[in-house]
């Protein structure tokens, strides 16, 4: 029985979108900011690449609007991979020496 919540759970699948997602132009016509974005959990930003157009050229297109939630949500599950690679790599280079020790040039 999994009663872990996940992040996920916890954020409102309706959000109405903030007074500065839609902007009003001069002839009172509403038109939606193509800079504001939503992660995973509902948190609004505004995306760096487009606020600074210059920028654009530096960022791929898998760079804009990234989502780290289901990233973060993925390292906070599977703690122990970067302690299992630690004791491998501890492991390695303390048999490294003996199984290299009579190793030719």
């Amino acid at each position: 029985q999994n009663t872990r919540a996940t992040r996920k759970d916890t954020v409102s699948l309706f959000k109405l979108p903030s007074p500065n997602f839609v902007k009003t132009t001069s002839n009172d016509t509403m038109t939606m900011d193509p800079c504001i974005a939503y992660n995973g959990e509902g948190t609004e930003y505004r995306e760096f690449s487009c606020v600074y157009p210059q920028l654009d050229p530096f960022y791929f297109s898998f760079e804009k609007k990234y989502d780290p939630v289901p990233v973060l949500l993925w390292m906070q599950a599977n703690n122990w991979v970067p302690v299992a690679a630690v004791s491998i790599y501890a492991i390695l280079c303390w048999r490294g020496k003996v199984w290299m020790k009579d190793h030719d040039r």
